[in-house]
């Protein structure tokens, strides 16, 4: 069994607060939330809103779909939108 973290934070219309490369692995991190959760560069991004994520561009169709359900989906006053990210650690 692999080991993951799953972190969420409040959504951002502008970034996921993070690089990816094409494996997924974690390059850069512009959301200090993400260290207080213990992520680090190098972990691999594999999920992202419920979306299994096996390539990059997997990450774009997840928040389509995420962006499509929010809009159908009504909030009640205090509900925040929120990104639901989970990563492996990759250790060495």
């Amino acid at each position: 069994m692999k080991d993951c973290i799953q972190v969420t934070l409040p959504a951002s219309k502008t970034s996921l607060g993070l690089d990816v490369d094409e494996s997924l692995q974690v390059i850069k991190l512009y959301d200090a939330r993400f260290m207080d959760h213990g992520i680090k560069c190098g972990y691999k991004l594999v999920n992202f809103q419920g979306y299994v994520l096996t390539k990059k561009s997997d990450i774009i169709t997840a928040l389509i779909q995420w962006n499509n359900q929010s809009r159908r989906d009504t909030l009640y006053p205090g509900d925040s939108k929120e990104f639901v990210y989970e990563f492996e650690i990759i250790t060495k």
